[in-house]
């Protein structure tokens, strides 16, 4: 898990276009409230954010998962 976050918050301040579009999904669609599993049908970009950076871990660190 915590190869997985390191290299997310590694992605994210490699792309700020990216963190921007994903935090103004947030912010649009959630507010200032938690986040929960519920909101996942609401955040498209934020939920295909994550699947994609699981795919480049699990290609380029096999045993890191």
């Amino acid at each position: 898990m915590s190869t997985f976050m390191e290299w997310a918050v590694y992605c994210l301040v490699s792309y700020p276009d990216v963190q921007a579009k994903a935090a103004e999904q947030i912010a649009d669609k959630v507010g200032t409230r938690t986040i929960s599993l519920q909101d996942e049908s609401q955040l498209p970009y934020v939920s295909a954010l994550i699947q994609v950076s699981i795919k480049f871990i699990m290609l380029n660190c096999p045993n890191s998962i």
